[in-house]
């Protein structure tokens, strides 16, 4: 009897990542947003599948398990990537949650082994984990003060490739107007890489009140 798994993983950027194994055919399918790719010899020719995520995601695998079998699941140097067991209802281990916390490649693997002791063929995902970009928040005033009635351009600097300012904005740069004479007003821009991963930083531009000068009448000599 062919007996199917499917290791599936739903990251948080909307990628949909699923291997599927058949034991005695051995055939390996990879899923991975529009494109296909299939290996007619997962046991001869382990060709890692790869997904990318950003640093300090958190991300949940699953294999699709239909006889209950136990399975093994491996994340070779971890560095300080942190791989827990998730609540399973079996206790056959058919699914992990990694917090990605360091940059590099690794590779997870799960095996799974049945009630003889028997283990399958290993599938193996290897994950890029990305930096973050950098995002620098300033503004045009040197100090971030200004008078009130005046503007002053926030402008977002860095690696990444868009910026979306709290506010709206969508430019880097974008005059503002605040008001506010009793507390600074805070502008916090989301820039965001060509691999999706996202940064933020925040300038606060207080706002000075203008002087108030009184003439007063002169006495009488």
């Amino acid at each position: 009897m062919k007996e199917k798994y499917k290791l599936i993983n739903k990251p948080n950027n909307n990628q949909n990542v699923k291997i599927m194994k058949t034991i005695n055919t051995i055939k390996l399918i990879l899923i991975f947003i529009f494109s296909v790719f299939y290996s007619s010899s997962f046991a001869q020719n382990n060709s890692a599948i790869t997904q990318t995520v950003c640093v300090g995601t958190t991300e949940n695998y699953r294999v699709d398990n239909t006889n209950s079998n136990d399975f093994e699941w491996e994340l070779a140097t971890p560095a300080a990537n942190t791989l827990d067991s998730l609540f399973d209802i079996n206790s056959d281990d058919d699914s992990v949650r990694i917090q990605w916390n360091t940059v590099g490649t690794y590779i997870l693997k799960v095996i799974e082994k049945d009630d003889n002791g028997c283990e399958g063929v290993p599938v193996e995902l290897e994950v890029t984990v990305e930096p973050l970009p950098t995002v620098l928040a300033s503004s045009s005033s040197p100090i971030n003060e200004i008078c009130i009635g005046d503007s002053v351009q926030v402008q977002a600097t860095g690696s990444s490739i868009t910026y979306l300012w709290a506010h709206g904005a969508t430019l880097a740069n974008d005059f503002v107007s605040p008001v506010d004479t009793v507390t600074a007003t805070t502008y916090t821009v989301v820039g965001t890489d060509g691999n999706g991963c996202k940064n933020t930083d925040s300038v606060s531009i207080a706002v000075n009140s203008l002087p108030n000068v009184q003439i007063a009448n002169a006495s009488a000599v």
